[in-house]
This record gives C-alpha cells, sequence and structure tokens, in this order.
C-alpha cells in the first residue's frame, strides 16, 4: 500500500507505524507507505502513463464503483517534461480525481511488490493483488 501524504498525514503516519513490519515493499527510503506526488513527478508520471496503457489494454478492468469511474473520467491529462501525468479540470474543481490518484497508488505498490521479487505465496491472504 502508498498512501498520498497531501490532506493525510497523521493518517498514514499511523498507518506506517501500525503496517511498518508487514509491508513488502518501502514506499520510500523514510516511510513505509507515504508517497507524495507533488514532490516525485517523473515517477509519478511515468506510473500514470503505465496505469493509462493498462486500462487501454483491458489488463485493468472497470469493476462497477460508480465513484472510482466518476473520479476516473473527471481526471484530465496533464503534460509535463516527464510525459502525461493527470489532475482536475481546473485548481478549485470540486469535481474530485482522488479515486484515480487511490488507483494510481495501488498500482504502483503492486508494481514495485511484482519486481521485487517478494510475492508472497498463494496461501498468504494478507495481500490483495490487482488483476
Amino acid at each position: 500500500m502508498f498512501a498520498d501524504v497531501e490532506h493525510g498525514e497523521s493518517h498514514v503516519d499511523s498507518w506506517g507505524e501500525a503496517f511498518r513490519e508487514q509491508v513488502l515493499v518501502r514506499a520510500s527510503a523514510r516511510h513505509p507507505i507515504a508517497w507524495d506526488m507533488r514532490g516525485r513527478p517523473a515517477q509519478s508520471t511515468l506510473a500514470n502513463e503505465r496505469l493509462v496503457q493498462a486500462v487501454k489494454d483491458g489488463v485493468v478492468k472497470h469493476t462497477g464503483n460508480v465513484a472510482l469511474r466518476r473520479h476516473a473520467l473527471n481526471a484530465r491529462r496533464r503534460p509535463n517534461i516527464y510525459g502525461i501525468s493527470f489532475g482536475k479540470d481546473r485548481r478549485g474543481s470540486k469535481r474530485k480525481v482522488d479515486g484515480w490518484a487511490a488507483m494510481l497508488l495501488a498500482d504502483m505498490a503492486r508494481q514495485e511488490v511484482v519486481m521485487s521479487g517478494k510475492l508472497p505465496s498463494p496461501r498468504d491472504r494478507r495481500v490483495i493483488v490487482l488483476r
């Protein structure tokens, strides 16, 4: 699990403390789950491009969650020097994109676990793998 620190640092810190020993991969050297999307634009942009392609290729499929669908549809392409990131349609918009951000972070954590070679055995039910 990776968690964005914006607007929830105290929760993220308490989760990091509670699950520090159980994480398979760390979000950063300083924190087991905190991922500051504002401070890592290159990595966040690459992860966004990978997730968008996975959705297009049908690797990541829609589960029917209405809120997630709404947030994904609200997300707008945001080009930057690293590629294509995402954001709201305009600053201060009430159209939320937090669901897309959460899915992006979950996919990033999944990718890190896969690449680390630390996948748990199929009998270990503590970990949920997105397909």
